[in-house]
């Protein structure tokens, strides 16, 4: 079920653009971090590291049937599948 139903703009594209470079900023960011050593900033590192890419990996999923779509516009249907038109 859609909480805004109807035709929306498709910015899964810009959507992945930016969500692919901030992964492998948080990567590196983290590998960074590791590296430094420190109990407390490994642990803070752990914290913040696990969740955020999985996150990302939910979101990643959930873009990909929006990538398809090579129209302005997509709505969601109730199977899951997506609409694309230009409206």
């Amino acid at each position: 079920m859609q909480t805004h139903p109807g035709f929306q703009d498709n910015a899964a594209g810009p959507a992945v653009l930016l969500l692919v470079p901030g992964l492998l900023m948080l990567l590196a960011g983290a590998v960074l971090a590791l590296r430094a050593g420190g109990r407390a900033r490994r642990i803070a590192v752990a914290a913040v590291a696990v969740p955020l890419p999985a996150f990302g990996v939910f979101r990643m999923t959930v873009l990909a049937p929006m990538l398809a779509c090579d129209g302005s516009r997509i709505s969601a249907q109730d199977d899951g599948s997506y609409v694309c038109t230009d409206l």
